[in-house]
């Protein structure tokens, strides 16, 4: 079952690769696990200049019975992501 993503970019926009390598992810995570209900990804661009490139990538397992989240920061969106 895929986990249902909720993703907030903040303005921001990313490739259908980078959209598909997340949901990937997510899903490998899922496996072996049914207590995972869905996600929440937020990218934001911590300056809010364009010509400044540092992302903050937080994500949220909707976890039962606890909810999961971590964030970080990083000059590179997809880097965030993973380290978040």
């Amino acid at each position: 079952m895929a986990i249902n993503l909720e993703l907030h970019l903040d303005h921001l926009q990313i490739s259908q690769d980078t959209h598909d390598w997340i949901t990937s992810r997510l899903n490998k995570l899922e496996e072996g696990h049914s207590d995972i209900t869905g996600a929440h990804l937020s990218i934001k661009q911590q300056s809010g200049k364009p010509t400044v490139n540092e992302y903050e990538a937080t994500l949220t397992l909707y976890h039962k019975p606890d909810n999961i989240s971590g964030s970080h920061k990083s000059p590179l969106i997809p880097e965030a992501i993973q380290e978040a």
